[in-house]
């Protein structure tokens, strides 16, 4: 069975306007990972997969007029929103997380990446880059799902896919592997960071209906939840995950997955 890789050429503007709309779950996870930063007035912060700008642009408003922000997002789609929140104290590029060589060493106050690192293929190469541009004393922060703790999403797309009708397809897109929290405190440690620190926080995502998750899934996916599917039977595999959402269906039509964990690590470079 062929197997379908992660692909950045699945974003379109209207998946990317789409999380743009929709994506209150990540930001405010990426609210409680800024806290445990300690975001602080006149910092310099650099936002890795910094998508549509919205979780920067609060940062913006956290470090003032004497602080910056940057975000740094693979996605075309997604900067070309991002740079319509641009101000003086925030502005947005290109750039991929393995290769910050534009960012001077010991340079910056705090890096993080929220809901990012698993779809970085060498997540060893971007928390030692990380390291690099930080100053001494400047923070890490990164939030994550975990292995540990695999979400409905994933589990019932890889349910419905390995169904009879499906087998002759490629397997699903594999995400870039979510790690456990021994694997995060491992990969912090080995890139140089020794003040680590990782809880676990719950939180749940809501949307008006089953297509409008689906919709979510592929939107924060930037098309990778379902684009590797041939378009023939796509919509046949939207129905068929539609219908296994529906277990979260509340009394007001609303489907909301509750004890979405996350982990929430911060380190410290010495």
């Amino acid at each position: 069975m062929a197997e379908a890789k992660v692909s950045l050429g699945l974003d379109s503007k209207e998946l990317a306007s789409f999380y743009d709309s929709n994506s209150s779950f990540h930001v405010e996870g990426g609210k409680l990972l800024l806290k445990m930063m300690g975001v602080s007035p006149g910092w310099t912060v650099y936002d890795i997969g910094s998508g549509t700008g919205l979780l920067a642009s609060h940062v913006a408003e956290l470090v003032g007029p004497k602080g910056r922000v940057v975000g740094i997002e693979p996605l075309r789609n997604r900067v070309d929103i991002a740079q319509s929140r641009a101000k003086h104290n925030l502005s947005f590029e290109v750039g991929d997380a393995q290769d910050l060589s534009r960012i001077s060493d010991d340079s910056v106050d705090g890096v993080y990446l929220n809901s990012v690192i698993h779809w970085v293929p060498d997540q060893l190469q971007a928390i030692k880059e990380a390291h690099r541009v930080l100053k001494p004393g400047g923070r890490l922060g990164i939030a994550t799902a975990s292995a540990d703790h695999p979400q409905p999403p994933g589990i019932i797309r890889a349910r419905v896919l390995s169904r009879e009708r499906y087998r002759g397809y490629s397997r699903p897109v594999k995400d870039r592997p979510n790690p456990t929290e021994g694997e995060l405190r491992d990969l912090m440690a080995s890139a140089g960071f020794q003040r680590i620190e990782i809880v676990m926080h719950k939180s749940s995502v809501e949307t008006r209906d089953e297509k409008a998750l689906v919709d979510f899934c592929e939107a924060y996916s930037f098309g990778n939840y379902l684009g590797h599917i041939p378009k023939d039977i796509q919509s046949d595999v939207r129905d068929e995950i539609e219908l296994e959402f529906g277990q979260w269906r509340t009394e007001e039509g609303t489907v909301r997955m509750d004890n979405m964990l996350r982990m929430i690590a911060v380190a410290v470079k010495t």
